[in-house]
């Protein structure tokens, strides 16, 4: 698909990345210790998760429901939003999509690390403009 998003512009914008306070504010995030651990604890082992959260989510821009290279309406709070007027598509790689009218690039499926701290969930995030480059066509061989 060729985009139709405005690349340079976007990045001229100095667009916020997401971390874990704009998940909190987007989504109502919060985290929880189980277990018994004393206050020091819990703050220290707190503090890592959302140190963890916040390098985890930084390649993307804050939640939004609108897609930031065309305005069109990305994901749908209900199903009537999500099914006809979503723009979010999925890609060939797993979890990787992209806006249907412009093509603007997201990521919907994300995981925690490997044996680290992190999250794992399905929610669709727009990659940050300063994460993208444009690509130069090939040239053709003769």
């Amino acid at each position: 698909m060729k985009h139709t998003f405005d690349l340079a512009a976007l990045k001229a914008k100095s667009l916020p990345r997401c971390n874990f306070a704009a998940l909190v504010i987007a989504w109502g995030l919060k985290l929880t210790l189980q277990g018994e651990a004393s206050p020091e604890e819990v703050e220290k082992a707190i503090a890592e998760m959302k140190a963890a959260i916040d390098k985890q989510v930084a390649p993307f821009v804050p939640p939004q429901k609108e897609c930031i290279g065309c305005g069109a309406t990305l994901t749908g709070d209900d199903v009537v939003e999500a099914f006809l007027r979503a723009t979010f598509v999925y890609g060939l790689a797993h979890g990787e999509g992209h806006c249907r009218a412009c093509g603007y690039p997201a990521r919907a499926n994300h995981y925690a690390p490997e044996g680290g701290a992190g999250l794992s969930f399905v929610r669709v995030l727009q990659y940050h403009p300063d994460e993208l480059e444009e690509r130069k066509p090939a040239a053709a061989a003769l």
